[in-house]
Parts: C-alpha cells; sequence; structure tokens
C-alpha cells in the first residue's frame, strides 16, 4: 500500500473517530449538570478550581488539568467547567476507542473486511459512550472519564505498537502508565495484564530483543519516563499550605487540620488514608460476586453478554493469547479487587472493565458477521447490532439526564439567604452535603464565617458523635442541616427553625434524677432514670427517660425496651425502639458516653391501681430474626398507679 493510501485510510480513522467523539459529546453536553454538585464532584469543582488538595488519593494530575481548564473556559461558573471537563473526557475516551477497537479487531479477526471492521469498531465505541456509568460519570466533575481515557490510551499503545522492539519502543507505553498512575492508582492493576501481554504477544510476532538484551543502559529511558510522572504527587504538599480549607478556624487560635503535611502524612494521604482500610478480605464472596454480575447485566444486557461471550470464545478458540492475557488478566484484576473493596460508591471502578466487555462484544459481532457472509443477512444484522446503542440511549436518557439538576445550589442558596447567626457551625452526617457549602465559601465567597462539619473530615472525629462534641466544644451557635431521627440521644435539638436547619441546644445526657449504676452484662451501663412528678393513671401516657454508658464498643444495633409489670411478673405495658434510630445507633457509641433514650408507656385503660414494676434491658435481632439479649434484664424502680377515682395522690417512683 503506498504513501498516499496509508494517510487517507489514516485519515478516515481518525475522521470516524473524531464523529463518534463528537456525537457522544454532544449527548454528554445535552445531559451535563449546569453548576454545583453534592458529594465528591462537588469537591473536586472546588479544588480544581482553587488548585487545592482533594481527598486520597489526592489525583494531582485532574487537579492540575482541572485547574487551567477552569481557569481559561469563559464558560458558565467554575462548577459548570468542571462537569464539561469530565464530558470532554469521556467523549475523547470514546472516540479513542474506535481507534483502539479497530486495531483490536485488526488482529483478532484478521479476515474481517476493512467495512465492516470500521462499521464494527464504530458500533462498540457508541456503545460504551451510552453504557450508564460511564454516561452517568461524563456529565459531573469526577475523576473517571479521564481514568478510562488513559485505560483506553495504554491499551491503544500496545496494540500499535505491538510487544515488539527494545525497551526504546516501549517509551509512549511506560510513559502513558506511570502519567496514569499520577491520576488514578487502580491503573496498577493493569500492570500484570501488560507484563503478560508483552511476554505472549512477543512470542506470537516472532519478535525479541533482537539482541538488545535486557541492560541497564537500555532500562533507563523507559524507567525515567515511568517515573517522572509520579513526581507530580508532590503537588499535594506543595499545595497543601494553600489549600483554605484544610486549615478551619474552631474557637480562638483552636483550628481542625485536615491534612498532616509531614513526610509521614504525604505517605498515608498517597496510599489511600481512611479509605485503605475498605479493602476487606473478609466479605461474602457469593454476594459480592451477584452484585458484580448484576451490575454487569445492568450495563450492557444480556445482549452484550452474549456477544461477548462470542467474541471471548473467538479469541480462545483462535488461539489469540496476546489478546486473552491483555484483556482476560486485566478483566480479572479489576473485579478482583472490586470484590473486596467496600466503599459505598464501588459501582464506577467497574468502567474499564465494562470497556474490555464492549471489546469482546465487537470481536462477538465481527465473527458472527463472517459466520452469515451473505450481504443481505450481513447488513441486517449490522443494522440491528446498531439499534443497540440507540435503545441504550433511549433507555437510560431520562434517569441519567442531570441537565436541571440545581438541587444543591438550590438548598445551600436558602439556607445561607436565612438568619443564620454569625460564626455558626454547620452539621451533616455525610460529607457530601457539605461540599456545596464549601464550594459557595471559597470559590463564590458566601458566608466564610460560616464552619460545616461532618463525620471523618479528619481520622480523629469518625463518628458523628464525635463531629457533635466538636461542634459543641467551640461554643458557638450548632446547627444540623438536616432532620436526624434518633440524634436526640446525643444532644437535645431544638424543631425545625425557617431553612430547614436544626438547632443544637446542648448534650442530652445530664445527670438522671434517678442514679443507677447496673451492667447489662460487660457492654453497657444503665446510669440512671428521670423521675417524673405527677399522678399516673389507667389510659395515660407515662415517659421515662433511660440513661446508657457505653463501656465497650458495641458490635450490633441494639434495641431498648422497658416493661410495665404488675407484682404477679404480668407484662401490663410496653415500649420498645432503637435508640439513635439509624444516625446514631448503638454500634456508633463511645465507651464512656452518656447517651439518653426517652421511652414512653401507654398503660391500658383497664389496669388496676398498684404497684408496679419498671423492667428495661437491651437486644438485638439475629439473623433469623429471633432476639440476642444484651446481659440480664433489670428493675429499675416501681410505679404507683392509682384509679381515676382517686386523683389526690402525685405519681411516685421508688428505688
Amino acid at each position: 500500500m503506498d504513501a498516499d493510501s496509508t494517510r487517507r485510510r489514516t485519515g478516515l480513522e481518525v475522521g470516524i473517530a473524531f464523529l463518534l467523539g463528537g456525537g457522544a459529546l454532544i449527548l454528554y453536553l445535552r445531559t451535563l449538570a449546569p453548576t454545583v454538585l453534592a458529594g465528591d464532584p462537588g469537591e473536586l469543582q472546588l479544588a480544581s478550581y482553587l488548585a487545592g488538595v482533594a481527598h486520597p488519593t489526592g489525583y494531582p494530575l485532574y487537579l492540575l488539568l482541572g485547574w487551567a481548564w477552569s481557569h481559561l473556559l469563559p464558560i458558565g461558573d467554575p462548577a459548570y467547567r468542571l462537569n464539561l471537563f469530565s464530558a470532554i473526557w469521556a467523549a475523547s475516551a470514546v472516540g479513542l476507542f474506535y481507534l483502539m477497537a479497530a486495531a483490536w479487531l485488526q488482529w483478532a479477526l484478521p479476515d474481517l473486511a476493512p467495512l465492516l471492521r470500521r462499521a464494527v469498531a464504530a458500533l462498540a465505541a457508541a456503545f460504551l459512550a451510552v453504557t450508564p456509568t460511564l454516561w452517568s460519570q461524563a456529565i459531573i466533575a469526577e475523576v473517571y472519564s479521564l481514568h478510562l481515557f488513559f485505560v483506553i490510551l495504554l491499551f491503544y499503545l500496545l496494540l500499535v505498537r505491538r510487544p515488539t522492539g527494545g525497551f526504546r519502543a516501549w517509551l509512549p507505553v511506560v510513559g502513558c502508565f506511570g502519567l496514569s498512575l499520577a491520576h488514578h492508582r487502580t491503573m496498577l492493576l493493569l500492570a500484570p495484564a501488560i507484563g503478560v501481554f508483552w511476554v505472549v504477544g512477543s512470542r506470537e510476532q516472532g519478535a525479541g530483543s533482537r539482541g538488545q538484551g535486557v541492560l541497564p543502559a537500555s532500562c533507563f529511558l523507559p524507567l525515567a519516563s515511568f517515573l517522572l510522572p509520579l513526581l507530580l504527587y508532590l503537588y499535594i504538599p506543595l499545595r497543601a499550605p494553600h489549600t483554605p480549607y484544610l486549615h478551619l478556624p474552631l474557637s480562638g487560635e483552636q483550628e481542625l487540620i485536615l491534612y498532616d503535611n509531614t513526610p509521614a502524612g504525604f505517605v498515608r494521604f498517597i496510599l489511600g488514608g481512611p479509605f485503605g482500610g475498605s479493602v476487606d478480605l473478609t466479605v461474602d464472596l457469593g454476594a459480592r460476586l451477584a452484585m458484580a454480575g448484576g451490575l454487569l447485566r445492568d450495563e450492557v444486557g444480556w445482549i452484550g453478554i452474549g456477544l461477548a461471550l462470542i467474541g471471548l470464545a473467538r479469541l480462545i478458540l483462535s488461539r489469540r493469547w496476546a489478546l486473552l492475557a491483555l484483556s482476560g488478566l486485566a478483566y480479572v484484576s479489576v473485579v478482583a479487587f472490586n470484590l473486596v473493596y467496600t466503599i459505598g460508591d464501588i459501582f464506577v471502578l467497574f468502567i474499564p472493565s465494562y470497556a474490555i466487555v464492549v471489546l469482546w462484544m465487537a470481536v462477538g459481532t465481527g465473527r458472527l458477521l463472517q459466520i452469515f457472509q451473505a450481504a443481505r443477512l450481513q447488513l441486517f444484522l449490522a443494522s440491528a447490532f446498531f439499534v443497540l446503542p440507540v435503545w441504550m440511549a433511549a433507555g437510560h436518557f431520562a434517569d441519567l439526564d442531570q441537565s436541571h439538576n440545581t438541587a444543591a445550589r438550590t438548598r445551600w442558596e436558602a439556607i445561607l439567604a436565612g438568619s443564620l447567626p454569625q460564626g455558626a457551625v454547620l452539621v451533616s452526617n455525610d460529607r457530601n452535603d457539605m461540599m456545596p457549602l464549601w464550594y459557595l465559601q471559597y470559590v463564590e465567597h458566601r458566608r466564610p464565617d460560616l464552619l460545616g462539619l461532618f463525620p471523618l473530615i479528619t481520622p480523629d472525629h469518625p463518628t458523628l458523635g464525635h463531629i457533635l462534641d466538636l461542634a459543641l466544644s467551640t461554643g458557638r451557635p450548632v446547627y444540623l442541616i438536616k432532620e436526624m431521627p434518633g440524634v436526640e440521644v446525643k444532644v437535645a435539638v431544638a424543631g425545625s427553625p425557617e431553612g430547614g436547619l436544626w438547632q443544637v441546644i446542648g448534650p442530652a445526657a445530664g445527670e438522671p434524677t434517678c442514679p443507677l449504676a447496673i451492667h447489662l452484662g460487660e457492654a453497657v451501663a444503665l446510669r440512671g432514670y428521670d423521675c417524673l412528678p405527677g399522678a399516673a393513671h389507667p389510659g395515660e401516657t407515662l415517659p421515662i427517660s433511660l440513661y446508657w454508658e457505653a463501656l465497650h464498643p458495641l458490635e450490633a444495633e441494639y434495641h431498648t425496651f422497658v416493661h410495665l409489670l404488675a407484682a404477679t411478673g404480668q407484662k401490663v405495658a410496653q415500649s420498645d425502639r432503637q435508640p439513635g434510630g439509624v444516625y446514631y445507633p448503638t454500634m456508633l457509641w463511645r465507651p464512656g458516653e452518656r447517651l439518653r433514650d426517652d421511652h414512653r408507656l401507654e398503660i391500658p385503660a383497664d389496669v388496676p391501681a398498684g404497684v408496679y414494676h419498671l423492667l428495661a434491658g437491651m437486644y438485638a435481632f439475629a439473623g433469623d430474626g429471633s432476639l440476642i439479649p444484651l446481659g440480664e434484664p433489670v428493675v429499675v424502680g416501681q410505679v404507683v398507679i392509682e384509679s381515676r377515682a382517686d386523683l389526690s395522690a402525685p405519681l411516685s417512683f421508688r428505688r
């Protein structure tokens, strides 16, 4: 083939890639989030614009590129620009995926006609563009579209370079790999696949080192091209002193420091910080596999899974061991890691594995087109296959569309427009809730006097209880930004004022009017209850407040009960509840912490007058629904109930 033909072919391939990337970009722009968001997107919008520091492992390349993008592009607010930044990288990944898939098919199915090869590669790229997880991350400020771009670029370089020549021939590959690690550390999961692809592919291609040997001199440039991009991680300690939200003023000269800018702190940070503990090798593997299978089914559908299996079988039968090593080991590594990595949004880390499945789908589709060689039948099959991305896009459009998502901005603007006192502390149980406030404070300079706190803001404050103690210790007005039923065991909360905030008055548990010192097993002590004056009569409600203290960390979500027992031991009334609810359950209680547990006993209308006992205790539910008591229930006092005929005597509690 002459040079002109090669240039025309290359130009055609690049043109198709641009068309596919452009089409994906139009779709992403139509569904793009318009402004600041909650959670990690809000943090990345903030950190990128300020050239600040984000959560571990830091993503220095993303932050540097995001800073440049958000300051050079005069469109919308900075938050919108960072949402657009994700869309650009996702669309670029789609266009590059076409080029990579075409190269993949040329190796996997060398007899496939060029026209069909381009058609199948284009189908695969279009299908990848509308897979719901990638689409969802392409329209918000997130790190995963750039991560996928690097995965596809690495695969493309491997396929184009092929495992031939010496170490110098691999400079683009190792350089890309090093640069990608300066963005997302899970790129390390691809290392085994790359190594085996190199070895197996060299044998398949009949190429070796061509006498160069594996000499230190020949390794220097590849090693340098791999290591030099990793110096970008120095961005973190260099920018930390200039990142305002890493030093939060508390009271007086006290401040909360979110990043330990020491060598040890730096190492902990890039190794994952608090997320490093999310790797759990004791997970229920069956449940996690079912989760992964369900996510894959939702992502590509049964048709996609069927096509991928056909493609995988074709690679095996045709003995394409290098391609199997690259795609199979990469897929297994990514999925295996995700099975034991127990973060809440683990679904996004499957995106590279879905791209590999789409590659297998492309091989399966191409193989079917080879089997059915009749032109009309091929045209029918190709048309049917091209319906898949259209069907996917139509089915997911409404669910994924973020173009009207202004909820975070609207909510926080309403809060900030209220009559919050100067220097108030705003508390949430969820970091995600607080990121839009930080964005509005540090980017738009709205109410910089406010302090937003949440659990795990530092490792020393892992729970909502720690954060509430910290907030109250500042002496500043404290508000919850949302209703948190159950938190009243920890703090006294006023009713909902204007603006949807709940004021924290102070600790809920003071000294009980009737102190006790009774242990339930070795885990919990009952420190007393409140004796409320007044008369109790049949048909009335009797309030009882118990005061609990955890002696050791509790490993279950316990319920508490108060029973009203007659002298014969018969239960005449009871109150059962889960103290703390979902926001401060017993698993979050700290040793030495005192909690107030309010019960209300409904006294039956037909109960006879007399002396009754109060029996209190704790229990948890077993997997089969049975009760597991915590120690033995205890009698905490006596209640005298008088008939309504005699209203002269007050209610008495006796120890």
